[in-house]
């Protein structure tokens, strides 16, 4: 028998996003717990460093998705910092990314 999916199992797209993608979101702070939501079913890995970028592709910080839910329109949850990259760190992670992925 196999256990009821859980709701982050239950959206429709394939895959898991490995970035999570916001405005300005202000200082961060390292082990500081936030918010987000987005528009739209979206699914995250749970306690495992995914990138955190701004709406222009430049990394900020790496974080961990804790806890989220979704509907079909709405995903919402709350992430925790875990480093916050600035610097020569920000500027090639964040070129590196948009050269992989045709974000330039």
């Amino acid at each position: 028998m196999h256990p009821e999916p859980t709701q982050h199992e239950k959206n429709p797209k394939k895959g898991l996003n490995y970035i999570l993608q916001s405005g300005d979101v202000g200082p961060l702070i390292e082990g500081e717990i936030r918010l987000f939501g987005k528009t739209g079913p979206y699914d995250f890995p749970l306690d495992s460093p995914i990138f955190l970028f701004d709406f222009d592709f430049n990394v900020q910080a790496a974080v961990e998705v804790q806890e989220y839910i979704q509907s079909q329109n709405f995903t919402g949850g709350h992430y925790k910092v875990v480093k916050v990259y600035s610097g020569i760190e920000k500027e090639v992670l964040s070129r590196v990314y948009r050269e992989l992925y045709g974000k330039i």
